[in-house]
């Protein structure tokens, strides 16, 4: 083998590293994306869960408020009703309070339903943050593997087109990484 034909087999092998070189750092810049993706994921379902949470809190204290107001009301109704000289066992009486305590019960089960079901929407959220930072971090690894696997296979065919001298060796060694 000649001067000619060392270099030959030297600049194959260093096309054959230089392709495992690529395929080894598009993999590190895929997993440090999806590494860098799961932590924001991470953050924003801690922010949704807070939420969620806070809705409950929230939920919890408008009702107990709810409930009060309308104790109160309904004690007022009855010094109202006592002052007029109305007696406390009037049927119109008990139609008015009873009528009261519905839509005010009415009232504040609507509100605390809604007020619950956004917190469940951020719990739901939260759950989506979670799975979609693990999905990127999983996505990347399986991209990462697939990058170093096609510079190993870019190497082997670049090798193997210096040895066989036969040019595009099954494609590889002649495009790769998108190209």
């Amino acid at each position: 083998m000649g001067v000619a034909g060392g270099m030959g087999l030297a600049a194959s092998g260093l096309t054959a590293a230089s392709w495992l070189a690529k395929g080894d750092q598009n993999a590190t810049n895929q997993r440090q994306q999806g590494q860098s993706t799961f932590p924001q994921s991470l953050y924003s379902a801690e922010q949704a869960q807070l939420a969620a949470q806070m809705g409950e809190l929230k939920a919890t204290q408008t009702d107990t408020a709810m409930r009060n107001q309308m104790g109160e009301a309904l004690a007022n109704m009855e010094v109202v009703s006592a002052n007029s000289g109305a007696t406390g066992n009037s049927s119109s009486g008990f139609a008015v309070a009873n009528r009261f305590e519905q839509l005010s019960t009415d009232a504040r089960v609507t509100s605390t339903d809604n007020i619950r079901m956004q917190s469940e929407a951020s719990a739901n959220a939260a759950m989506l943050y979670e799975m979609s930072g693990m999905n990127a971090l999983r996505i990347a690894n399986g991209n990462a593997r697939a990058s170093s696997m096609e510079g190993m296979l870019l190497s082997g065919g670049s090798a193997l087109e210096a040895a066989t001298g036969l040019p595009g060796l099954n494609g590889f060694g002649t495009t790769g990484f998108g190209s």
